[in-house]
């Protein structure tokens, strides 16, 4: 299983790529979250969600047949 780190500030996915470098099973990708195509296997979401598009993402992960619909959220 590998990991996959959706970013779209710039900024962020240049350390992310710096940080993860020595990773082979992890794949930085530089994109809205909203317009990727999700895995189509079961996958688990870790995420620091901007509140503004919190209900759009929460939607999109819910809707997707690989999603198992389990949720964990942490402040």
């Amino acid at each position: 299983m590998g990991l996959m780190a959706v970013e779209y500030d710039a900024r962020f996915v240049e350390i992310l790529k710096q940080k993860t470098a020595n990773q082979p099973n992890t794949i930085v990708i530089h994109q809205d979250i909203m317009k990727i195509r999700l895995p189509k296997e079961k996958f688990i979401v870790v995420s620091n969600i901007p509140y503004s598009i919190t209900t759009s993402i929460m939607k999109q992960l819910l809707n997707n047949p690989a999603s198992d619909g389990s949720i964990c959220a942490a402040p």
